[in-house]
């Protein structure tokens, strides 16, 4: 652009020139340039700082005055002030891009159908300005293997639902601006073509298509559009304000699980998807009339597949895997022949920082990928992973071919046990914990392992496999710590069992294999130079 046409310097940190010379660096200021309309900040010569993404685009910011024409106040004898104005526009009033996304909705591993969606270019928001507080809680996994055992121990029926472009029901609580979408006028021309019944639809349809007549005309936001950074806090306000008018009470173990202890009715809620744990059919259809009034929901009957995990449900058992997703990603790393092993760790095996000459880093290979899928998969319902992807998880940033290697191991021995299944029967056992450690197995470090499952009708719902926070200097304080991190857990689950109506089951018997270890949970004399003399 002409120099001549510059306006003032524009929002945000100058880029440093370095020289080589001797004194201070010189500063590259982002400067706005006007050249009628629109006004646009220039980013191509702008290195990305701290506080910029480097995705960021060329954005237009039109701006109008509601009395005066534009060219005129821009041209005339007030134009420094005008141009003051815009400038204060420019960094209080700002609107985004957007982008458009197309993906496919899968339910077992296959496709179940095409979806699109308008997503805001969020990134490009300003904390404080475009948005406020962001955070929005989602359901915890093992909230979701509780509430399945609960269903299989006193025969209740599992229910999904989904809510329809969930995101667009939340209110926006700051004003926002975004250009318009590509495709916009074909997709209203073609309401107004192809809807010939919905008069209310097309009236508004007719109604956008004559205001996005012109070339700078933008959108301002009234819903919180996917992509937004406060998108998903203003979806979980208005669904539990749903979920609270239809008579259920959220948990303080977890806020997205809601509980109606008359009924034995319990809702879970992960984003859009919802679970209804019910054996009362007259609740759970008072239920879904409150959702079916405040949204568009689909009803899906009974639970089937649901955040990757495959639910079925039997007259007296209801399992859990993940078979379709394990396949989906054998696929995906080419491991879907490869030949299966029987233990996802080698027996023996001893993984380190340190690199001997023959073993290569192997950079080309997605480590860090495949541990996030294999991540899913052991928090999911596989516990019997758990140990080995929190062993390969501690070397995402220096990880080399022996480091690969083990990660493809875990995949054979997946391959090898993909129907592997938690099933959950209806039994009358009482809630029971095994606890184990290991002792300075850590080459690295030398800390201990900490190993902890809980079981309730049959089957595993809780687990935890971690290395420990500090070093134990005796196999009996490793499993004494290993013993205060699953006692912490099970205050919480006995807490969470009494809030969702289950005092009966709100006992546990814990388990564990060093007698030095125990002594000390049962006397409290016993100090820390105890356990030198318990292994003596």
């Amino acid at each position: 652009m002409d120099d001549a046409i510059k306006t003032k310097r524009g929002p945000g940190r100058p880029r440093k020139v370095l020289t080589g010379k001797v004194g201070r660096p010189k500063k590259q200021y982002h400067m706005i340039y006007n050249q009628n309309l629109p006004v646009v900040v220039d980013r191509s010569n702008i290195e990305p700082t701290s506080n910029e993404d480097p995705r960021y685009e060329e954005i237009d910011f039109v701006m109008a005055a509601s009395e005066i024409p534009f060219s005129e106040a821009i041209h005339g004898a007030d134009k420094d002030e005008w141009k003051d104005a815009i400038l204060s526009e420019i960094k209080n009033q700002r609107h985004m891009g957007c982008r458009r996304q197309a993906r496919s909705r899968q339910t077992d591993g296959t496709l179940d159908r095409r979806k699109a969606r308008v997503v805001a270019k969020g990134f490009t928001q300003r904390p404080g300005i475009d948005f406020h507080d962001t955070f929005a809680p989602v359901a915890r996994l093992s909230s979701l293997r509780l509430l399945v055992t609960l269903a299989a121990r006193y025969n209740l029926k599992i229910s999904q639902l989904d809510v329809t472009s969930a995101y667009l029901n939340g209110k926006i609580d700051t004003e926002v601006f975004m250009e318009k979408p590509a495709l916009l006028k074909e997709m209203l021309q073609r309401i107004i073509d192809e809807e010939e019944d919905d008069h209310t639809l097309v009236k508004k349809a007719r109604v956008m298509l004559r205001d996005l007549q012109g070339e700078n005309k933008i959108c301002r936001l009234r819903k919180a559009l996917y992509g937004l950074r406060q998108a998903g806090r203003q979806w979980n306000y208005e669904i539990d304000k749903t979920m609270k008018r239809a008579g259920l009470v959220p948990t303080n173990a977890d806020p997205c699980v809601y509980v109606d202890k008359n009924t034995r009715t319990f809702v879970l809620i992960y984003v859009d998807d919802i679970l209804i744990i019910s054996g009362n059919q007259e609740r759970e259809r008072q239920i879904k009339d409150v959702l079916s009034k405040a949204f568009r929901i689909k009803d899906f009957g009974l639970a089937k597949y649901c955040l990757g995990i495959q639910i079925e449900q039997n007259e007296n058992e209801i399992c859990l895997s993940q078979a379709g997703y394990i396949r989906e990603i054998l696929k995906r790393y080419r491991m879907e022949d490869c030949k299966p092993v029987l233990t996802p760790l080698a027996v023996g095996s001893k993984l380190s920082e340190l690199h001997s000459e023959d073993d290569n880093e192997d950079t080309n290979f997605p480590f860090r990928e495949l541990i996030g899928a294999l991540m899913y998969v052991a928090v999911g319902t596989r516990p019997d992973v758990s140990h080995a992807v929190g062993v390969l998880s501690q070397f995402s940033n220096c990880y080399r071919k022996k480091h690969c290697t083990a990660a493809k191991r875990v995949l054979r021995y997946l391959k090898g046990t993909i129907d592997k299944k938690l099933i959950y029967r209806k039994n009358q056992d009482n809630l029971t914990c095994y606890v184990d450690a290991d002792w300075a197995n850590c080459e690295i470090d030398r800390r201990s392992y900490t190993g902890s499952t809980f079981i309730l009708s049959g089957a595993a719902f809780s687990w935890e496999s971690r290395k420990q926070r500090t070093v134990a200097l005796s196999s009996t304080e490793a499993e004494y710590m290993a013993l205060s991190d699953a006692s912490k857990e099970a205050v919480f689950l006995i807490g969470y069992l009494k809030e969702l109506g289950f005092q009966s089951l709100a006992n546990v018997v814990v388990f564990n294999d060093n007698q030095g270890a125990g002594k000390l949970t049962e006397n409290s004399v016993y100090h820390a130079r105890s356990i030198k003399v318990l292994e003596n």
